[in-house]
């Protein structure tokens, strides 16, 4: 089933009650993601509902949108859990932090680098 909603390519994603929009490309960017595997499933005009954080997703998003930039993350660190968390769920891999007081790999509790 094709997850273009009205045909314009673009996806509605409600995760946590926190509305986005992107694209099946920026979903599926990983492959074998268990978020790509969501949006793949959608049908024409569905909204892809996750039932997880909302305001965490936006940096999930951004690092799909441009897997080779340093990503940006947040600075409290118990929103980095939560975000360290989030990308277990979704099957992501590497977010890379290269640069000020949280260099070095983001790893994820399963032994994933996120």
């Amino acid at each position: 089933m094709s997850a273009l909603t009205g045909g314009t390519g673009a996806i509605t994603v409600n995760v946590g009650g926190t509305v986005y929009m992107t694209t099946l490309a920026t979903l599926t960017r990983v492959e074998g993601s268990m978020l790509g595997a969501l949006a793949e499933a959608l049908s024409d005009d569905e909204v892809l509902f996750i039932d997880r954080d909302g305001p965490s997703f936006r940096y999930v998003l951004n690092y799909l949108r441009d897997p080779f930039a340093k990503p940006l993350l947040p600075r409290d660190p118990t929103e980095r859990d939560q975000l360290r968390r989030e990308a277990d769920f979704y099957g992501l891999p590497v977010f890379v932090v290269s640069r000020g007081p949280f260099a070095g790999p983001f790893v994820a509790s399963h032994g994933n680098k996120v």
